[in-house]
């Protein structure tokens, strides 16, 4: 497993040709270009605040990649649709 470090809480981590984004901020945006981040197979948002859920930044990883958006409710409700997977707490998936 590779976990790669990104300005404030954004992770990647790659295993077995898979990569997850974590929390892709507003602090990651003006550093990094959505391209950097690719590819990307799923995001995980931990919660709704700008600085772990940038939503521009979310939609360009959508839109060059078939990567599935991944929250709680609060945070599917607070981006209005970009999560398209939601959990609940205490859930495995």
């Amino acid at each position: 497993m590779k976990v790669t470090k990104y300005p404030q809480s954004c992770l990647v981590i790659e295993k077995n040709g898979k990569r997850i984004i974590i929390d892709p901020g507003s602090l990651v945006s003006p550093k990094f270009s959505a391209n950097e981040l690719l590819p990307v197979d799923a995001i995980l948002i931990t919660h709704e605040h700008m600085d772990h859920a940038d939503p521009g930044r979310i939609g360009e990883l959508t839109r060059l990649s078939e990567a599935v958006v991944v929250g709680n409710q609060s945070t599917a409700k607070a981006l209005g649709g970009t999560v398209n997977k939601v959990v609940s707490d205490g859930e495995k998936f």
